[in-house]
């Protein structure tokens, strides 16, 4: 899988997509994992988690639904249960 590159360059070059999505933003993370997407792992950085998903194209589309504030069907209970758990493991990685 390629994406386009465009360094100012009349021909488009492309890169291949990074095997994995890291992020340290914890909200994000519980709702890709709602949606659907797999936590390979949580990495310590100092007092935050980063947390650590196989990259896809589902998974950028479920990240620009995210940025995008686009409405999307999640139980609350669900997403917040998430976010808990989230923060629990990332309390548990740091020990």
């Amino acid at each position: 899988m390629t994406l386009p590159f465009n360094n100012n360059n009349p021909k488009t070059e492309t890169r291949a997509l990074a095997v994995e999505y890291q992020t340290t933003d914890l909200p994000l993370s519980a709702f890709l994992i709602v949606r659907g997407h797999r936590l390979l792992e949580i990495r310590s950085r100092g007092v935050q988690g980063v947390f650590v998903f196989n990259n896809s194209e589902e998974l950028a589309k479920d990240i620009l639904i995210w940025g995008t504030n686009q409405p999307v069907h999640i139980a609350p209970r669900v997403f917040f249960n998430q976010v808990r758990d989230l923060k629990g493991m990332v309390g548990v990685n740091r020990k």
